[in-house]
């Protein structure tokens, strides 16, 4: 499997390593911003419920924060998009284009 030669993906006849290094940069793009929003989220999150320790805010950030890991990402994703897609129509359910692009696939429509 890891031989090291050129292999072609039978359904689109293109090499492996072609399609690998066409999707990569959008691959680091999402990751990088999933984790920015993380970092943004997180750690003001995270300071207000050590400082604010049993308070109603303490305990609804820990019960957010244990939602988030508990509910499976495969189906927040698709529900966060019949929200914001679907439903309210904000965004693209479906959104391609050059990497580095990011504000053309999140630019909400009103």
């Amino acid at each position: 499997m890891c031989s090291g030669q050129s292999r072609r993906v039978a359904a689109q006849q293109d090499p492996v390593t072609e399609l690998l290094r066409s999707k990569l940069p959008v691959t680091v793009e999402l990751a990088l911003a999933s984790m920015a929003i993380a970092l943004v989220f997180g750690i003001p999150a995270g300071i207000i419920s050590a400082t604010r320790k049993g308070t109603p805010l303490d305990v609804a950030t820990n019960l957010l924060a244990l939602t988030g890991l508990s509910v499976p990402h495969f189906w927040l994703g698709i529900m966060l998009i019949l929200l914001f897609a679907v439903q309210l129509g904000w965004l693209p359910p479906r959104a391609t284009c050059r990497p580095g692009r990011i504000s053309e696939r999140t630019s909400p429509r009103f």
